[in-house]
């Protein structure tokens, strides 16, 4: 796949998760993940596979109400991506917002699917 079709694949997952289409979102990890799919994030360690991830994700958005992830750039190089920008969450329990000034993401694909991510997400505001 090229870079620009990389691109389209990880805008196609952020709109998902800012329209908090669940349903969608279930389609897109079976969609463009693999199997074998691993995350790295300081906050929550390493994750492995793609059903592993699934379940911590849905679990992390049950307390979601709002979600917005704008990307500022997006680039790339090879079958790698990195995305930076900016995240607000508001919770449904609390009803706060937290926004996240500095989001980082660094997204590996192996034949057009994810296959590893390096994320990084600042304290939040």
């Amino acid at each position: 796949m090229s870079v620009e079709e990389n691109k389209a694949a990880l805008v196609r997952w952020f709109s998902a998760c800012n329209a908090l289409d669940f349903k969608l979102l279930n389609k897109l990890i079976d969609e463009l993940f693999t199997p074998d799919y691993v995350i790295h994030d300081p906050g929550f360690g390493t994750l492995r596979g793609r059903e592993e991830y699934r379940h911590m994700f849905f679990k992390d958005m049950e307390d979601v109400a709002e979600l917005h992830f704008k990307m500022e750039e997006m680039v790339g190089e090879g079958e790698t991506i990195a995305t930076r920008g900016t995240m607000s969450v508001t919770s449904k329990s609390t009803g706060k917002t937290v926004t996240h000034q500095q989001a980082s993401l660094f997204s590996h694909f192996v034949d057009g699917k994810l296959s590893e991510e390096w994320q990084h997400v600042s304290p939040g505001v």
